[in-house]
């Protein structure tokens, strides 16, 4: 795809469209299209196609634009890895994909007919980067919540090392846009914007600040003939540019409703740009429905969640036994991560044992839950209800059908097996 070409591609609809800028800060629709697929999380220019991904089915398709802005797909998938939060185009024809949660990252190549091929798989990466930009002269990684941030380079044959460790950058930079001319940074509830660039040796350095923005760009896009500013709410629009000093001017404006409404927005030159990070709430509870094992039935009850890690997990249940009681286990896991917690306890029957209602509610707190706040508070959670003889089975047989949903159980830090 030209350099001066915009990608649109809205998730929800499948709506597409290719752009122009010309060097006056104007800028023509060439094509429309919509039937493209939708659901796509992410949408990035790689050195040879633009990668199509969706981080919850592991889907992807790399596709072209030529300059009369006519799209071709090239190459499908439906085997990439799921929950991958970035994907980065690298040098070397590289593309680095890395899960903020789990440190995870896989950097592969992609040639001219598609195809990828195996390349490096990273465990050691650190977890909560925000933002992932390639630059001239290294990859810069920084942390919105805790303004740290680090630079590295990656070689020929995919190996990366870490060049320049920093803990000292401001938090709240909602998008990072590498250009030209250096490093665009830009505050979406304040306006403010810095202008910083990466020597030879790693280190950063902040040349220019800014506090007149417009506050609202969802997304910031470079291309060889300007910045392109979009506000996905509004559909208004900026082009600027900057120069050699890092100065910055606004080539045009363009008024609400001018663009239609996109979900992810890609360019030749843009690197990695985001979209306003989700804000999430503090407290999610869901809400848990009836389930029945043998002749135990579970009422109903709910799990709650919160951003500093705090749970619980409540309910009723009711034993239909006449002669005798029964031992129940009934477990619950956040999607696909594995976490859960697992309640047990026992009833009594029409004839003998104790009560044949019981209640249980139990929590804790737990720092998985807040280090991984955005996948707990996006969750469904997933139940089961098993009634067996024997305690050590019972919980077996629990931890056992919830471990399908990760790699393992974990029980939560406050649990009661």
């Amino acid at each position: 795809m030209s350099t001066n070409l915009i990608l649109y591609y809205n998730s929800d609809t499948g709506a597409g469209a290719v752009g122009l800028l010309d060097s006056q800060g104007n800028h023509a629709t060439l094509k429309d299209y919509g039937d493209f697929t939708t659901g796509w999380s992410h949408v990035v220019q790689a050195s040879n196609g633009i990668l199509f991904y969706n981080t919850n089915t592991g889907a992807g398709v790399i596709g072209k634009v030529d300059a009369a802005g006519n799209f071709s797909t090239v190459k499908a998938y439906s085997d990439f890895a799921k929950n991958w939060s970035h994907i980065v185009n690298l040098p070397h024809d590289y593309i680095l994909f890395y899960n903020t949660n789990t440190g995870a990252a896989n950097a592969v190549k992609v040639d001219a007919a598609g195809k990828l091929s195996a390349g490096k798989v990273y465990n050691n990466f650190s977890t909560g980067w925000s933002h992932i930009v390639n630059t001239s002269n290294g990859i810069f990684f920084y942390n919105t919540n805790t303004g740290a941030g680090a630079t590295g380079r990656l070689d020929a044959t995919g190996n990366f090392s870490t060049v320049k460790v920093y803990n000292n950058f401001s938090t709240g930079w909602s998008h990072i846009v590498n250009t030209s001319n250096g490093i665009f940074f830009y505050n979406i509830d304040t306006g403010a914007g810095a202008v910083g660039a990466i020597d030879t040796s790693g280190g950063l350095s902040t040349s220019k600040v800014y506090n007149n923005f417009s506050t609202g760009w969802s997304h910031i896009v470079n291309t060889s003939n300007g910045i392109l500013f979009y506000n996905s709410t509004t559909g208004a629009g900026a082009v600027g540019t900057m120069d050699a000093a890092h100065n910055f001017f606004t080539l045009k404006g363009y008024g609400v409703g001018s663009f239609s409404t996109w979900t992810n927005i890609a360019s030749e030159s843009a690197g990695q740009q985001y979209s306003r990070p989700r804000v999430l709430p503090g407290t999610v509870q869901w809400s848990l429905t009836r389930l029945s094992a043998g002749k135990v039935d579970f009422n109903g009850g709910g799990i709650l969640a919160k951003s500093d890690g705090t749970w619980q997990f409540w309910g009723s249940l009711y034993d239909n036994s006449t002669l005798y009681g029964d031992k129940w286990a009934l477990g619950f896991v956040f999607d696909s991560t594995g976490h859960g917690a697992i309640a047990r306890g026992e009833l009594g029957a029409q004839l003998t044992g104790g009560a044949r209602n019981g209640t249980f509610d139990i929590s804790g707190q737990d720092p998985w839950i807040s280090a991984n706040w955005e996948s707990v508070a996006l969750s469904t959670v997933y139940t089961t209800l098993h009634v067996q003889d024997d305690w050590g089975g019972l919980i077996e047989t629990v931890a056992g059908f919830l471990s399908k949903y990760g790699p393992q159980f974990v029980a939560l830090v406050g649990s009661i097996l």
